[in-house]
C-alpha cells in the first residue's frame, strides 16, 4: 500500500523525471554517463513504480548495474559510490522543495531505496566471488595434479584441503577421502608433532623443511623429505599450508638397481622424462617421454642437463651434472632449454648412482615440463605484487617507524625518570604520535579494503596548518619554505588521505635536500596545483619513468619498501588529479593538480562530550587476549563507575557469564582457543539474547574478509584498533540507551549535511 509521504515524492519527481535524470548523469564520473544513460531513466521509473505500490524489479536492475561497473574494470566499491551519487543528486533535488514531506523523511526514504540495491549490488558481487574462487579452486587441482610427487594443501588447522593422486597411491586411500581429514595422522609420530609444530607459527613466511615417516598400506612407513610452504589470501593474512613430499635418495649397490626403483618408484605414477649417463657422458638409458619432452632424436646419445641453462649455477661447473659427479650430491630446480623457438622450463632432478666401491659412476637425470605451471605461477605472483592489500601489508611497518621511535623512546625516557617538569611535554609527544600511528594504520587499512573513505570538500591551506605542519619537528619545519595562499579553493578528497601524500612526498624531499624544500600551493583556472620542490641531486634520467612504479626504490639498504610515490599517484589519481614529476634544472620537483570542489569547504567542529555518570552497579565483561590492553579497558570503565570482569579466552568468559549477571559486554573478534569471538557471540544470542544486544565488538582484524562480513551480518556496534579512550568510553555507553532512558547519550555531533 503506497504511504502518504510516498504519494507526496512521487507527486514531486514524476513531472521532473528529464531533469531528475540529467543532474545525475551530469554528477556522474565522464566514463559512466553514456553507458549509464539509458540505464538511469530506466532506474528512475522503477522508482517511481516502488513509491507507487508497483514491482520495482530493484534486483533485475541491481544486476544491469553491476555488469556496467564490471565492464569498466571496476568492482563493488565504485557501485556503491555510483549509488551514493544517485542519492544524493535525488536528495539535494527535493530537499526543501516538497509539501508535507520533512528533510528527515526525505533523507529515510531514500537511504532505504539505496540500502535495497546496495543489498542487490553486494549479492551480484559475492556470486561473482564465489564463481572467481571456484575457478581458482579448479585451477589449483590442475596445479596439484601437474606435480609428480605426493602433495596437498591444508588449512591452518592442518586439515586437507585439496590432494593429488601421488599422495593417495603412497597412501593407499581413495582422494575423495582424503578431502577433510588431518595429514598428521597418515605420519608416525614424530613427524606430526612437527607438523603441527610448523602449522603453529602462523606469523612465519618461511618455508621449512624437514624429514618424516609416512605411513604406507601394510602398516609400512616410508622415509620422505617433507617440504611445508606458507600460503596467503589476497590480503596477506596466513591461508594455510602446501606440503610436498620427495623421496630421499637411497644408496643402491649398482645403476640396475637404481634404474628399477625408479620404474617402480615414479615412472609408474607420473609420465617423466628419464636420462642415465656415464663420467664420459654415454648415455646408457633415455626412454621415449625424455625424447618427446627434447623433441629431439639427439637426447638419445647426448645429456639433456650440458644443453640446459641452470640459473644460479656456480661458475666453477659448466653443467649441473659436473656438480653431481664432483660433489656426489643431488641437484634439483629448473632449468632452461633454448634448442629452437621460444624457452621451456623443466624441474630437473640430478641424482649420482654409486656403484659397488662407493665410486659416483652414473647420473640420472629426470626432467619434467613446468612450462604451463611457470607461465601461471607468473600470473598469480604478478597479481599478488600489485595487489593494494599486499602493497599495504608491507607499507604500514614502513609508515610507523618514526612515531613509533618517538613513543618508544619518551616510554624509556619516563621508565628511568624525567624531571617533573618535562613529563607532561613527554606525554603530549607520546599522545599525538600515538594519535598518528592510529590514523596511518586506518588510513592504510582503507587502502586495502578498498573503501578510500568518505571525500568531502577541503580548503587546502587548513589542512596543511592543522595536520601536514605538525607532524614535522621544528629543525624540519626550518627546512621547509611553505609556500600557501591564505586560501587555495576547496578539493573534494579524504582529509588525512591527502594530508598522509603531502607528509610522503615532503620527507622524500628532506631526505633529499641539500638545504632546503619548498612546499607551494596556488590556484589555477579551475584547479589547485601544489609543488614540492628540494635543491638536492635531482632524480637520473634513466630512472624517471620507474619511480612511480610499486617496489621500485633507490634505497632499499635503509628498509624502504618503494611504495609511497606510487600510493600517492593512486589517491591523486582517484580524486580525479595528477601526480608527475616537473623538468627542472635543480633538484626534484613532484606536481600535484587537483580539481577545485564546486562545493564550500566542510567546516569541521568536534564533537562536544559530556561525562555520562552510568547508572549505579552496571557490570561489564571485558574479552581480549591482549593482557595490558585488557588492563588499561578495565581501569577506564572502572573510573566512570563500572564494575569490570575480565578475561582473554571465550570458554573462560561462557564460565563468568554463567556465574554472574552482566550487562554488558566488549568483546574482542580473535580469540586464542577453540571459542572465537563470533562463535562465543553466538553463545550470547542463543542463550543470553538480552546480553547479546548489549555486546559490542573491538577488533584489528578488519582486513579479515569473514571478520568484515561477520560485523556486518549482526549488526552490533564495533571499534576497530587503536582507537582513542573516550571513544572508547562514550561508545560503551551508548550500549543502554535504547532499553535505558537514563543512559541517553548527551553526546552532541554536528549535522552531517550532504
Amino acid at each position: 500500500m503506497i504511504t502518504e509521504k510516498a504519494q507526496f515524492l512521487t507527486g514531486y519527481l514524476a513531472p521532473r523525471a528529464d531533469d531528475c535524470c540529467s543532474a545525475i548523469l551530469s554528477a556522474l564520473p565522464p566514463e559512466y554517463a553514456e553507458q549509464a544513460r539509458l540505464l538511469v531513466r530506466e532506474w528512475f521509473e522503477r522508482l517511481i513504480d516502488g513509491l507507487e505500490g508497483r514491482p520495482d524489479r530493484a534486483n533485475e536492475m541491481a544486476v544491469i548495474f553491476s555488469e556496467m561497473v564490471r565492464s569498466t574494470g571496476k568492482g563493488f566499491d565504485t557501485a556503491i559510490e555510483l549509488l551514493q551519487i544517485a542519492r544524493r543528486v535525488l536528495v539535494s533535488t527535493c530537499l526543501g522543495k516538497i509539501p508535507g514531506l520533512t528533510d528527515s523523511d526525505l533523507y529515510e526514504m531514500a537511504l532505504d531505496f539505496e540500502a535495497r540495491y546496495t543489498h542487490h549490488v553486494a549479492e551480484y558481487f559475492s556470486q561473482i566471488e564465489r564463481e572467481t574462487l571456484a575457478s581458482e579452486r579448479r585451477r589449483q587441482r590442475a596445479m596439484a595434479e601437474a606435480m609428480p610427487h605426493p602433495f596437498a594443501v591444508l588449512d591452518n588447522n592442518g586439515i586437507i584441503t585439496l590432494a593429488n593422486m601421488a599422495l593417495a597411491h603412497e597412501l593407499g586411500k581413495a582422494l575423495e577421502s582424503l578431502s577433510g581429514q588431518e595429514l598428521a595422522v597418515y605420519f608416525d609420530d614424530e613427524t606430526a608433532g612437527e607438523l603441527r609444530r610448523v602449522l603453529r607459527q602462523r606469523r612465519s613466511a618461511k618455508s621449512v623443511e624437514f624429514q618424516g615417516q609416512l605411513l604406507a598400506p601394510k602398516g609400512r612407513f616410508l622415509p620422505f623429505n617433507i617440504s611445508v610452504q606458507p600460503m596467503f589470501d589476497a590480503q596477506g593474512l596466513r591461508d594455510g599450508v602446501a606440503v610436498a613430499l620427495q623421496m630421499p635418495r637411497t644408496k643402491l649397490q649398482s645403476s640396475t638397481d637404481y634404474l628399477n626403483a625408479v620404474v617402480e618408484n615414479i615412472m609408474n605414477l607420473v609420465p617423466l622424462g628419464l636420462q642415465v649417463f656415464d663420467r664420459n657422458r654415454r648415455v646408457v638409458f633415455a626412454n621415449d617421454h625424455l625424447i618427446t619432452l627434447c623433441e629431439n632424436e639427439a637426447a638419445k646419445h647426448q645429456p639433456v642437463c650440458c644443453r640446459m641453462r641452470f640459473p644460479g649455477l656456480n661458475s666453477r661447473w659448466s653443467c649441473a651434472c659436473e656438480q653431481v659427479f664432483d660433489t656426489d650430491a643431488v641437484v634439483q630446480g629448473e632449468a632452461i632449454l633454448e634448442d629452437a623457438g621460444a624457452p621451456r622450463w623443466f624441474q630437473t632432478l640430478l641424482v649420482p648412482m654409486s656403484g659397488p666401491d662407493e665410486e659416483i659412476e652414473q647420473v640420472a637425470c629426470i626432467i619434467r615440463d613446468v612450462t604451463p605451471l611457470r607461465s601461471l605461477e607468473n600470473e598469480i605472483l604478478g597479481r599478488q605484487q600489485t595487489s593494494l592489500a599486499s602493497q599495504i601489508a608491507v607499507t604500514v611497518a614502513h609508515q610507523l617507524r618514526n612515531p613509533l621511535g618517538v613513543l618508544i623512546g619518551f616510554a624509556d625516557l619516563l621508565a628511568r625518570g624525567l624531571p617533573p617538569e618535562q613529563v607532561p611535554g613527554a606525554v603530549d609527544k607520546m599522545l599525538r604520535n600515538s594519535i598518528r600511528c592510529k590514523e596511518i594504520v586506518e588510513n592504510l587499512l582503507e587502502f586495502g579494503r578498498g573503501f578510500p573513505g568518505e571525500r568531502v570538500p577541503t580548503e587546502l591551506t587548513q589542512l596543511v596548518h592543522d595536520t601536514v605542519q605538525p607532524m614535522f619537528t621544528r629543525s624540519q619545519n626550518k627546512r621547509i619554505e611553505w609556500r600557501l595562499p591564505e586560501s587555495a579553493g576547496p578539493v573534494e578528497c579524504v582529509p588525512n588521505q591527502l594530508a598522509q601524500v603531502f607528509m610522503s612526498l615532503l620527507d622524500n624531499a628532506l631526505r633529499a635536500a641539500q638545504e632546503q624544500v619548498i612546499f607551494e600551493i596556488a590556484q589555477e583556472a579551475g584547479q589547485v596545483s601544489i609543488w614540492v620542490r628540494d635543491d638536492g641531486l635531482g632524480i637520473p634520467e634513466e630512472i624517471q619513468n620507474s619511480i612511480f612504479q610499486p617496489f621500485f626504490t633507490t634505497r632499499k639498504s635503509e628498509g624502504a619498501v618503494g611504495l609511497g610515490l606510487s600510493l600517492s599517484q593512486t589517491v591523486i589519481n582517484e580524486y580525479g588529479g595528477q601526480l608527475f614529476l616537473d623538468k627542472t634544472d635543480q633538484g626534484a620537483s613532484f606536481h600535484i593538480q587537483l580539481p577545485l570542489s564546486h562545493e564550500p569547504a566542510a567546516i569541521t567542529v568536534a564533537p562536544e562530550i559530556e561525562t555520562v555518570e552510568p547508572p549505579a552497579e552496571r557490570r561489564l565483561l571485558v574479552v581480549d587476549d591482549e593482557a595490558d590492553l585488557l588492563e588499561m579497558l578495565a581501569m577506564v570503565l572502572e573510573m566512570r563507575g563500572f564494575t569490570v570482569d575480565t578475561t582473554g579466552t571465550g570458554a573462560e568468559a561462557i564460565e563468568l557469564i554463567q556465574k554472574h549477571h552482566y550487562d554488558a559486554v566488549v568483546l574482542d573478534v580473535r580469540l586464542p582457543g577453540d571459542l572465537s569471538g563470533p562463535q562465543l557471540f553466538e553463545f550470547l544470542a542463543a542463550t543470553h539474547p538480552a546480553l547479546a544486544k548489549r555486546t559490542m565488538f573491538i577488533t584489528a582484524d578488519t582486513m579479515n574478509f569473514e571478520t568484515r562480513k561477520f560485523l556486518e551480518r549482526v549488526k552490533r556496534p564495533s571499534m576497530e584498533k587503536p582507537f582513542l579512550i573516550q571513544e572508547f568510553a562514550v561508545k560503551v555507553m551508548q550500549l543502554f540507551e535504547e532499553t535505558s532512558p537514563r543512559m541517553r547519550s548527551r553526546v552532541k555531533y554536528p549535522l552531517n549535511k550532504e
